[in-house]
């Protein structure tokens, strides 16, 4: 099992931290206006632009199970929780050019826990992800990454649901049905061969479409609602193993501006002006 896919791990995040014409009677066909041709939006022009130093607020509300009762029915939200992303750096991960997002817990008074992802920076997939995990005492780092077939840049289902970590493969058009990518995870830096390292072959299926804005508008914080009138949104799904990733992205947003795993659903509430794409 990959790490941090552990209900206990996410549970002591959220300790630690703690939607989706009118005509008249009568009225010459004439005079009725047809409503206007909804723009079909490609999962690439959903692709951020990101710079050094752009930075977004994302908020995250967690499901846990009850200990008592183990049941999903029984699960209970816990109180939200902003993390800070901030574009760090453009550095060579493994030879590759990547960027490096740092992610910052915003609770007052916590520093902890934090992660860094490194997205490759010509297909913006995910190629490592380094988070602190509660042990006992503490946290423990550790880090992820991940290797595609052929070079083939793949969807990457991230294994740290507590945070919305997954991202698409923005270089593909939108397609009738889903598409199946792959991808392996390696319990490790990338570049490196340890030992002990254990490696995970993951099959990921990607589905995009283009509904109408109206039944998005509903998931996505209400500051960015009104956008989606003006700039058409994309809907993506994610399924990997027992894992469904769903997410809404929008041209010109740095992020996801919804995006649910199931136990953890997540909002884009906040962009610092150098984060708008430009």
């Amino acid at each position: 099992m990959r790490w941090l896919l552990n209900p206990g791990v996410i549970f002591v995040l959220v300790a630690v931290g703690t939607a989706w014409n009118r005509v008249q009677v009568g009225e010459p066909a004439a005079a009725v206006k047809p409503p206007p041709a909804q723009r079909q939006v490609s999962i690439e022009s959903c692709r951020p632009k990101w710079q050094i130093g752009d930075q977004w607020v994302i908020e995250t509300v967690t499901r846990v199970t009850q200990a008592r009762s183990g049941k999903a029915d029984d699960a209970k939200a816990g109180p939200p929780v902003r993390w800070r992303f901030r574009v760090a750096a453009v550095e060579k991960l493994a030879g590759t050019r990547c960027y490096r997002i740092e992610i910052r817990c915003l609770l007052a008074g916590r520093q902890q826990p934090s992660a860094t992802i490194w997205v490759d920076k010509k297909s913006l997939a995910l190629r490592q992800v380094r988070a602190q995990v509660p042990v006992p005492g503490g946290f423990r780092t550790v880090t992820e990454s991940y290797k595609f077939r052929s070079g083939q840049a793949s969807p990457v289902v991230a294994p740290l649901t507590a945070l919305p970590l997954d991202l698409p493969r923005f270089l593909t058009p939108n397609v009738k049905g889903g598409q199946k990518f792959a991808f392996q995870a390696v319990s490790g830096p990338a570049g490196t061969k340890a030992v002990d390292e254990i490696s995970f072959d993951i099959s990921v299926e990607q589905r995009v479409s283009s509904p109408s804005p109206l039944t998005l508008k509903k998931l996505v914080d209400a500051r960015f609602a009104k956008e989606l009138e003006t700039s058409p949104p994309v809907y993506v799904e994610l399924k990997a193993f027992d894992r469904r990733v769903e997410q809404v992205w929008k041209e010109g947003a740095p992020w996801a501006l919804y995006s649910t795993n199931g136990p953890t659903t997540s909002r884009l509430v906040e962009v610092s002006p150098r984060g708008r794409n430009r």
